[in-house]
């Protein structure tokens, strides 16, 4: 008997530590007890990450996905001809890591923008645990398809839109990526620089720097450095032709 209650408090720690992170959800709906709980509390390890520290390059031996706890990352290839093509911006509560599940090699470079915070979970370990717990599993099949979603979106940028069009959708997605994670959605902090922003857009870097500002004086967006609030978010909607169901702005 007092194993299990050791048990319940090691779960309602790891709720209190994991509240604003994919762990949570990826972790703690499955009804853990014993054995399972005490490994699974046992995979999670975090380190930091500075600028320029690369949390895995491509070509590595996938051995762990990555949750973003604190901060903000990027993802990048480079081309056959040499150029760095931006692939993705990964947020608090975002799992990383996925490209390398088919093959075991990852298929990108991924580093942070900032001062960042990873949590570490070892594939195999989690994968062995998944096999035996159904709802763990499902758990894991929702992330993937988070993701695949997230890939979407980028598409939709993608597909020759007028560059106001890519810049509006941009920051809709973005706040319904924070809105996901319980953080006010119109706030957001653009941690990229303007050159990474543009590649990922397509754009050029001044094209992006002139949308932006744009949408300040239409009233839509109120930038300030790095600091960017949604004024608008029915008029930002209206600007990029989506109106994306998941997320909520209006208050």
């Amino acid at each position: 008997m007092k194993k299990d209650v050791n048990n319940v408090l090691d779960l309602e720690a790891l709720r209190r530590g994991c509240r604003n992170c994919s762990v949570n959800e990826l972790c703690l709906p499955a009804p853990l007890h014993g054995d399972d709980l005490d490994r699974l509390v046992g995979m999670l390890t975090s380190g930091d990450y500075e600028r320029g520290r690369h949390v895995f390059n491509i070509g590595d031996r996938c051995r762990n996905l990555y949750v973003v706890q604190k901060g903000s990352l990027k993802s990048w290839v480079t081309t056959l001809h040499g150029h760095v093509q931006v692939l993705g911006f990964h947020l608090p509560g975002e799992i990383i890591g996925l490209d390398g599940l088919d093959s075991l090699r990852h298929q990108s470079t991924v580093e942070p923008l900032e001062h960042s915070v990873i949590c570490r979970l070892p594939y195999e370990d989690l994968e062995n645990v998944a096999a035996r717990i159904p709802s763990l599993h499902r758990q894991l099949l929702r992330v993937i398809s988070r993701e695949i979603i997230i890939e979407h979106e980028h598409i939709m940028m993608m597909s020759s839109r007028p560059a106001i069009e890519r810049v509006a959708l941009f920051l809709q997605v973005l706040a319904q990526r924070r809105t996901l994670r319980g953080h006010p959605p119109r706030l957001l902090e653009l941690s990229m620089s303007r050159a990474d922003l543009a590649n990922y857009l397509a754009l050029a870097s001044e094209t992006v720097s002139r949308m932006l500002t744009t949408l300040q004086t239409r009233n839509f967006i109120r930038l300030s450095h790095r600091k960017l609030e949604i004024l608008d978010p029915y008029g930002l909607a209206e600007v990029s032709g989506e109106e994306l169901g998941s997320m909520s702005l209006a208050d």
